[in-house]
């Protein structure tokens, strides 16, 4: 994976999206927006859940922590989330 100035991919080096891990991440999104308001955006829990899958085996729980550096570090943009419950433990800003 290519990266930009930015820390985030580059456009044109994105990784692929299938649509199977598309439907887990929208289903995800749908569970966590019924108790909540402040969420990550679907492109940034795609791309988390993907680095997820990726080291699945060797993690010992199933706890997520997303920050989407597309937004201002005076917004909420860190969310820590229990995937097997799929609530979110956590949501704060980070620098």
């Amino acid at each position: 994976m290519h990266f930009g100035i930015s820390g985030l991919p580059s456009e044109n080096h994105l990784p692929s999206v299938t649509p199977e891990k598309k439907d887990n991440s929208e289903i995800l999104l749908q569970s966590l927006a019924e108790n909540h308001q402040n969420l990550p955006s679907l492109t940034t829990l795609d791309l988390a859940l993907d680095g997820y899958e990726k080291l699945e085996n060797e993690l010992n729980k199933e706890v997520l922590t997303v920050i989407d550096f597309t937004l201002p570090s005076t917004e909420k943009r860190m969310w820590i989330i229990d995937l097997a419950t799929q609530e979110i433990l956590l949501n704060t800003v980070v620098s």
